[in-house]
């Protein structure tokens, strides 16, 4: 938060409605337990075109199109849930019943400050969507909140919880059920900013050798991967169990357990004793592990199916491997066409034939693309003269034109410039997987648009880098 103060008396500072754009309409009956049309319409101003998700934990993900004025309708078949809405990098929990009709305004511009709702579950929706905006301030001002001191931090945390717990006992419309649910989620948010304090508190401080104290260890709980409703209702659990995992799984390979970081998250998730828990781990730590793995992907894929009994994830990432496995060297690059070009015009994989190269995907919001950037310069210029195009596309939203622009000028990027069509969800970022990996993420092409490797090495990683390039003959 901007106006952040965790050292004056640890209060949270007030989220009032005067953030908020975004507007629900909300107007359902009350059935219960049973699948009825929701009709989700509305209208994103600025947004020049994309897609709205409506996604769970379970798997569910349905996309709506928005025209290039930003309107959008769509007729959904949902069951009595809480369900995710997405657009570009914006996300909220709300609680929807049957026969729901719900339509919303928003500006592009400024999509996470925006939110005034109305109609039925108007107090839950609108909680879930001040919570939202709590956590990201929060998470803007990291540094200094793990900068605190332990006791400084706790005290925080405590009102952290306070905070939310208040807003929360306002909200009356929400279903018991929920209500618990949502008590729990609350908890484990909390919980999840005390067990990262050990990890992160010493790098904000700059010393590796600080460990947390007895008095703090007796806050930190390890999640048990034992609670399924917790796991598929909350973004908090869910997102905890992911990070034990990664956690757990790098002590197996410190032991020397485990061929490499992706085998040992499978081996760590094959201990999880909850069978729908584990089922559901193993699933999405497969599909992750076989997008970026350079090598080893079958003897990964083989030990994915000894380890799974679930036949429904098995044929999902049964498709999974069989797409990775397309992108191996030698393969023929998935393409993309009539890309916009910050130079004008648009530019097609295509046009580029007949010379090596290097794609950088990457985004104006993404911090760890800009630490490549002035590496990504050098190799610019130390290649100038050679037979080698340096292609950086961007997965902004195309509502986030002129900030991609204005970028691409502030910075002097050089080479070609490129703007994806529809951010994440343009085709040849989904065909490789990036969504499962994270940007920035690099590709080489050899002159006939054939991988060479993908992903490939960084430009902060200049020696490996260099030497793949030099063994070209560019």
């Amino acid at each position: 938060m901007k106006s952040f103060k965790p050292f004056q008396k640890y209060k949270m500072i007030k989220l009032i409605p005067a953030f908020i754009t975004l507007l629900f309409v909300l107007s359902c009956n009350k059935k219960q337990n049973q699948t009825e049309n929701i009709i989700l319409e509305g209208r994103i101003e600025n947004s020049k075109g994309g897609t709205v998700f409506v996604e769970d934990h379970e798997g569910l993900k349905k996309s709506i199109e928005l025209d290039t004025s930003g309107y959008f309708i769509d007729t959904l078949k949902l069951q009595e849930s809480t369900y995710y809405i997405k657009y570009n990098r914006f996300s909220v929990q709300l609680y929807l019943n049957n026969n729901c009709k719900i339509k919303l305004a928003a500006d592009a511009n400024n999509f996470s400050k925006t939110l005034k709702l109305n109609g039925d579950y108007t107090d839950a929706n609108t909680y879930f969507a001040r919570k939202e905006v709590i956590k990201s301030d929060i998470h803007d001002e990291r540094k200094v909140i793990y900068g605190l001191k332990e006791e400084d931090f706790l005290k925080f945390v405590d009102s952290v919880d306070n905070e939310l717990q208040n807003i929360f006992e306002r909200v009356t419309s929400l279903p018991k059920k929920y209500r618990e649910l949502e008590n729990n989620s609350i908890d484990n948010y909390v919980q999840n900013l005390i067990n990262d304090y050990p990890y992160y508190h010493p790098r904000v401080i700059k010393d590796s050798t600080y460990v947390t104290s007895v008095y703090f260890n007796q806050h930190i709980i390890d999640n048990k991967f034992d609670n399924v409703k917790d796991y598929f209702y909350s973004d908090d659990y869910f997102n905890s169990s992911f990070t034990e995992v990664m956690r757990k799984s790098s002590e197996l390979l410190r032991n020397g357990h485990a061929l490499n970081q992706r085998f040992a998250e499978l081996d760590f998730i094959s201990s999880v004793k909850n069978d729908t828990i584990r089922e559901n781990l193993l699933y999405r730590f497969a599909e992750m592990g076989l997008s970026v793995l350079k090598s080893n992907k079958k003897e990964f894929f083989e030990k994915y199916l000894k380890l799974s009994n679930d036949d429904n994830y098995k044929e999902k990432i049964g498709e999974v491997y069989k797409s990775a496995t397309r992108l191996y060297p030698g393969n023929y690059s998935p393409n993309f066409e009539n890309y916009l070009n910050y130079n004008g015009g648009s530019t097609s994989l295509d046009d580029l034939k007949g010379k090596y190269v290097y794609i950088d995907i990457w985004a104006t919001w993404c911090g760890p693309c800009m630490i490549q950037i002035p590496y990504l310069k050098e190799f610019e210029s130390k290649y100038e003269n050679c037979n080698i195009e340096f292609v950086s596309i961007s997965i902004d939203n195309v509502s986030d034109y002129n900030k991609w622009n204005k970028m691409i000028a502030e910075k002097e990027m050089k080479g070609i410039q490129l703007l994806s069509d529809n951010d994440f969800n343009s085709q040849f970022i989904l065909d490789y997987q990036v969504q499962n990996q994270g940007i920035p993420y690099f590709i080489l092409l050899d002159p006939k648009s054939k991988i060479i490797m993908a992903p490939a090495p960084r430009p902060s990683q200049k020696e490996e880098l260099a030497n793949l390039f030099d063994g070209l003959n560019l």
